[in-house]
């Protein structure tokens, strides 16, 4: 199982995050930042041989912020004019250009470039994008 995991602290303003095998993006002031997480699955092959290591990351919170949690759907799928995979590249410059935008706008975008992508495609996956907004 592939899961990210986290709470935001408060008092000390800080989001703790910890993630088996997947990444999270960070957006501040249309900036963004990935947050690698472990390359162990919670059980699979990796975690059965090897003691899995999972470590907690740190984010002090300054400012309001955008937390994006995503599963490889978006990324993986097939599309464009050549049929390539959508990619994390892309997808990053996506969240970076719209994460100044409010949270509805933010849906309408994700939702319309993933099926103007797709074109004429089968989906390939589950898709899900989270996004939450940290003050």
């Amino acid at each position: 199982m592939d899961i990210s995991i986290g709470y935001f602290d408060k008092r000390k303003k800080e989001l703790v995050l910890s993630q088996a095998n997947q990444n999270i993006i960070i957006a501040l002031n249309g900036e963004i930042r990935i947050i690698e997480g472990s390359i162990f699955s919670i059980g699979g092959a990796l975690s059965s041989e090897k003691n899995p290591d999972f470590r907690d990351t740190v984010i002090p919170v300054e400012n309001t912020l955008y937390l994006y949690s995503f599963t490889d759907g978006y990324i993986d799928q097939f599309g464009g004019e050549e049929g390539n995979k959508f990619g994390m590249t892309r997808f990053k410059n996506l969240i970076s250009s719209l994460s100044l935008l409010p949270v509805k706008d933010q849906f309408e975008i994700l939702k319309n470039t993933f099926e103007n992508y797709k074109m004429n495609e089968k989906q390939t996956d589950d898709v899900l994008v989270i996004a939450l907004r940290i003050i």
